[in-house]
């Protein structure tokens, strides 16, 4: 078969055709040089094929349908084209450096998606960020140099139970959005003021030796402000509307919390795993620590598509951004070699004739006096006319 519409090979073995005169019809004949089959040049599917491509221009085009000049009867004939489901992409077992992945929440859904830094590799729809879901999106692949993730605990665990040896990296982007979500970027006391600092010396290190530089510094903050961090507040008198137990609380959660997320990045050794191949050659190039590509090139491209086609319905909406990263894998799948026959003639199936005896009934309820509108007789009131 060759790559336009028409069928150039012999439908009985397959073999090459050749053009052996015409019809009568003055249609152009064709001979097999294999069986000596004789056939005329046919279309298969081609205005499915056509309908299909305009579907697919639609979805990923910016413009809505009236800029497409879609009306409303191709709008009819292009529905059948949501029943194409797409594919994941074809796992052919390369080994990757780097595997970036990335959560978002679309529709009440959450879509996994697994970048390779150029592009996408597969993805995976869940109802939230868990481990069975992470581990549903990454267990196709070979183990990667290093894994870029967004801190989710989920994502931790999966790729410490499938890839134990591989290096995982917290983004630094996300790390940095985490401190200024807790103390924001003006904190008013002098601990909130130095962690903010060391949070953006930390974007910059670019060595294994600014990096042991600035755990000294995140030490020794963590021994000045060890006492500070201690202070707790206690409950005073509570009106009988308020139902907390607690008698005491810690006074700077906030800044706890930042301490909490850079322990266990140090504990789990996420922090400053981009810097590995530094340590045994110096000219080696830096792995990824950011999950930038990822989130700028393909969840913010996901973001617009919905963006530009709103009021789509949820599974619309989640075959659309199928048929968007479909279009940023390495090798994106034809959309018309997915169209089958059930996909425009679906089996619906009738409901059974309802069987009712021929002629009047023989024996009968007479009128419900309970709700005798039922039975088609009101019961009539008040002034009719003269």
């Amino acid at each position: 078969m060759a790559s336009h519409s028409y069928q150039w090979s012999c439908v009985i073995c397959g073999g090459v055709l050749k053009k052996n005169g015409k019809t009568s019809a003055g249609k152009t004949r064709y001979r097999c040089k294999n069986c000596g089959a004789s056939s005329v040049a046919t279309r298969q599917g081609a205005s499915r094929q056509a309908q299909m491509n305009l579907f697919i221009s639609w979805i990923l085009g910016a413009g809505s349908r009236a800029e497409k000049n879609i009306t409303r009867t191709q709008r009819r004939s292009l529905s059948w084209c949501w029943n194409v489901e797409v594919p994941q992409p074809e796992v052919t077992g390369e080994v990757y450096t780097t595997l970036m992945v990335d959560g978002t929440y679309l529709q009440g859904w959450c879509l996994i998606v697994v970048y390779n830094g150029t592009h996408v590799v597969g993805w995976q729809w869940a109802d939230k960020e868990t481990k069975a879901a992470y581990m549903q999106a990454l267990s196709r692949f070979p183990p990667p140099d290093i894994v870029v993730i967004d801190g989710h605990r989920g994502a931790f665990k999966a790729v410490k139970e499938l890839w134990p040896h591989a290096l995982i990296q917290r983004c630094f982007f996300h790390i940095k959005n985490r401190v200024r979500q807790l103390i924001t970027t003006r904190p008013r006391t002098e601990c909130g003021i130095e962690i903010n600092l060391l949070t953006k010396t930390l974007m910059k290190i670019s060595d294994p030796v600014q990096a042991a530089a600035w755990l000294v510094q995140y030490f020794q903050w963590e021994t000045r402000w060890g006492d500070f961090l201690k202070e707790r507040t206690y409950a005073g008198k509570r009106q009988r509307c308020l139902h907390d137990t607690r008698k005491w609380w810690w006074t700077h959660r906030d800044l706890r919390a930042v301490r909490g997320m850079y322990r266990a990045m140090i504990k789990h050794e996420t922090l400053f795993s981009y810097l590995t191949p530094l340590t045994t050659d110096p000219s080696a190039t830096v792995l990824p620590r950011t999950t930038s590509p990822l989130e700028g090139g393909i969840n913010a491209g996901i973001k617009n598509l919905l963006q530009h086609h709103r009021g789509l319905s949820v599974d619309h909406a989640r075959r659309a951004v199928d048929w968007y990263l479909n279009s940023k894998t390495e090798h994106p799948i034809d959309p018309a070699s997915l169209i089958k026959p059930e996909h425009y003639t679906p089996n619906t199936v009738k409901p059974a004739p309802l069987q009712e005896p021929d002629g009047p009934p023989e024996y009968d309820d007479a009128v419900n006096p309970a709700a005798p509108w039922e039975d088609g007789v009101w019961i009539r009131k008040g002034w009719a006319g003269r």
